[in-house]
Formats: C-alpha cells, sequence, structure tokens
C-alpha cells in the first residue's frame, strides 16, 4: 500500500467482515464475515462497465463535480 488513504468503503456484510485477501492478481478482494462470503472486483475499469451496464445514462459535469470532488472528470459511460 503507498498510503494509508481511503479511497474507498465497500459495505456489504450486515455483521462486519472478519478476514479479507487479496487474489495472487490482485484484481479481487475477498472478505468473510458470520453472515457471508463477498468478491469484490477491484478492476476498476470492468466496476466502471458493469455500473455504466446497469445504471445507465452518464453523470454530467456538475454532478461529477458534487459527489467527486477530488477526482478530476471524465465521462464514465460513454
Amino acid at each position: 500500500m503507498a498510503s494509508e488513504r481511503r479511497t474507498a468503503t465497500l459495505t456489504g456484510h450486515t455483521l462486519g467482515a472478519i478476514t479479507a485477501a487479496f487474489s495472487p492478481s490482485g484484481s479481487t478482494l475477498v472478505s468473510s464475515g458470520n453472515d457471508t462470503i463477498r468478491l469484490w472486483d477491484l478492476d476498476a475499469g470492468r466496476a466502471t462497465r458493469h455500473i455504466c451496464d446497469v445504471v445507465g445514462p452518464a453523470v454530467d459535469r456538475d454532478r461529477w463535480r458534487k459527489l467527486m470532488p477530488d477526482v478530476p472528470f471524465h465521462m464514465p459511460c460513454s
């Protein structure tokens, strides 16, 4: 890890996660808790494509700036 800065919060375990491990390629994180096992896709491009397929239209510049002011704008679902 290059820094201890939080870049994301993964939610999904109703009782909290107990363990977590990265896949050998580093593209997947697996976490387990008392309630379930979760696989997290860490490939930003693949995750963005999936979100765009599910959610639909692109975010405009103003909405982007409101939601993520520190991230440079780019059209994610074009």
